[in-house]
């Protein structure tokens, strides 16, 4: 599939006519319609990263050089600056850990996989858990 092809999938996925494009852009409609049928082949990477954000998916997309129509969340971290990239990235690494640490106190502690622990031992299990990380990091 082209990219003025995948930029008018794009388009009509999200229920936007050519004028709301346009307009999203600050350009004019038939502009748009020269994009979505290749007539501009060789779009400025401001002009793709701004149909990008505008149609909800990624540059890489749009170019054809990844299938996934859209990621919205890297979408959306892109549009960060740099600090709260940072904080995201520091929250996401926090509820993975997190997530881990409930598969592996589960998995680890019991002889039935399919026990269910009460909240008074998940908290045990995740402040020995937290113990020895720091105690482990430490060394």
């Amino acid at each position: 599939m082209e990219v003025g092809e995948r930029i008018k999938q794009r388009r009509k996925e999200l229920g936007y006519n050519a004028d709301y494009l346009a307009s999203k852009l600050g350009v004019s409609r038939s502009t748009i319609f020269r994009y979505e049928k290749g007539e501009i082949e060789k779009l400025p990477t401001e002009v793709l990263e701004k149909l990008a954000i505008s149609l909800d998916t990624t540059p890489g997309y749009l170019m054809g050089w990844t299938e996934k129509p859209q990621d919205k969340l890297l979408n959306i971290y892109n549009q960060l600056d740099i600090q709260k990239q940072d904080e995201v990235y520091n929250f996401a690494k926090f509820k993975l850990n997190e997530q881990n640490k409930e598969i592996f106190t589960i998995a680890a502690h019991s002889d039935d996989p399919n026990k269910k622990i009460t909240k008074k031992e998940f908290e045990d299990l995740n402040r020995y858990l937290d113990e020895a990380d720091k105690n482990f990091d430490g060394k």
